[in-house]
């Protein structure tokens, strides 16, 4: 929590505000809104995923290379509105990075009737192919599903938060028993 403040601190006193569709917006009085609390948030996640030791190598790396597109793009947004493609395409890049590179690829899902659809049946150089596919376009699909959400404050953090309260949950249920995918969500 810390981090959030000093990164919103440093946002005021580097005069970054907040912009919306290109245009800056203001608290009363003339404040500035600070828009570097993303870079808060990274810090923090990055700090508690290493001393946890929860994620492979491999599986940080993929994370890491992911962030390099998001951020980018996300600087280029704040210095000028961009237009909606290529912010798509650096969500694609970076879902690419996760699931090609850091390994977070879905083997399976269940099927509403009942029962698992396997998605690894045919893979490339131990990467299932369909299973890629459906990960990099889930990935895709709720980053911009917060983006839709960040309209409000505290929007996008609550509906966040209560969807990662909800996965560790469950994870932990007895008859799911998944405490690898209930640790990362509480990180």
């Amino acid at each position: 929590m810390l981090a959030l403040f000093a990164a919103a601190a440093l946002g005021v006193a580097l005069g970054i505000p907040a912009r919306w569709f290109g245009k800056r917006f203001h608290f009363q009085g003339g404040k500035r809104v600070p828009t570097t609390g993303g870079f808060a948030i990274c810090a923090v996640w990055w700090a508690l995923a290493l001393a946890t030791g929860l994620f492979s190598p491999r599986m940080l790396s993929g994370l890491a290379l992911a962030m390099i597109p998001l951020i980018a793009i996300g600087s280029a947004d704040l210095r000028k509105a961009l237009g909606p493609w290529p912010q798509l395409i650096a969500q694609v890049l970076a879902a690419g990075s996760a699931v090609l590179i850091g390994g977070v690829t879905a083997r399976y899902v269940t099927h509403p009737a009942g029962g698992l659809l396997y998605l690894d049946q045919l893979s490339i150089g131990g990467i299932p192919i369909l299973g890629a596919l459906v990960s990099i376009a889930w990935i895709v699909v709720l980053m911009n599903a917060v983006n839709f959400l960040d309209g409000m404050d505290g929007l996008a953090s609550s509906v966040s938060g209560i969807g990662f309260l909800t996965i560790a949950a469950v994870s932990l249920l007895p008859h799911v028993n998944e405490p690898s995918v209930a640790a990362p969500a509480l990180i």
